[in-house]
């Protein structure tokens, strides 16, 4: 159970994050526990569950007390150097998702650093460009548009050709944000007549 501590925890932050399940005490031991293990046994997926715990519940989580946004500042500064290979073991990622909800998670937790949104950046497309087998959803561009709308040519170009080809198999009301993001990128100057003469409407839940 100890060797596995990392999964369970993140699983743990994961299922509570609602305030139906809110505890303020086991909240502390949550964040208290995941800043001593992020440094070291936390994997991409462990990492992205808890961040996407947090962002999700940012609210009753983070800004309604001091003791746990200190905690937290701490968790996503260990992360960085995790993320931006500062540390003795960077953090590797298997699967877009993970990316984009770490990616995600920071960017409404924090201000993201222009090194750090790089780095990150850099890993997402890298991941798809080395395998083009990798699926891409919706949610994934949705999140990662969102979180580096700071801006990243290399990105955007590499969101764009693969999402192009497949553009009608996409459920974009799933995750609006993704067109509406990607959309205004490409108009604003990359790539431009990329983007379908069809005209797509978009309704359902956006983040």
């Amino acid at each position: 159970v100890r060797r596995m501590e990392h999964h369970v925890l993140a699983v743990a932050m994961e299922a509570t994050a609602n305030e139906k399940y809110y505890n303020n005490l086991l909240w502390l031991e949550y964040l208290k526990r995941c800043r001593d293990l992020v440094d070291t046994s936390f994997t991409g997926r462990d990492l992205s569950k808890a961040l996407s715990a947090l962002a999700r519940s940012k609210q009753s989580i983070v800004d309604k007390n001091a003791a746990h946004a200190r905690i937290t500042e701490d968790i996503i500064a260990i992360a960085e150097k995790r993320i931006l290979g500062a540390s003795s073991s960077k953090i590797s990622f298997a699967t877009p998702l993970q990316i984009a909800w770490v990616a995600f998670g920071i960017s409404k937790l924090c201000r993201l650093g222009a090194e750090q949104l790089a780095s990150l950046a850099r890993s997402f497309t890298e991941l798809l460009t080395d395998n083009p087998n990798v699926r891409l959803s919706a949610k994934d561009c949705g999140m990662a548009i969102e979180a580096f709308r700071g801006g990243n040519a290399d990105l955007l170009e590499c969101l764009s050709a693969r999402l192009y080809p497949g553009i009608h198999t996409y459920d974009f009301s799933e995750w609006k944000v993704t067109w509406v993001c990607l959309a205004t990128a490409i108009l604003q100057g990359q790539n431009k007549g990329i983007l379908p003469t069809k005209q797509h409407t978009a309704s359902g839940r956006a983040l």
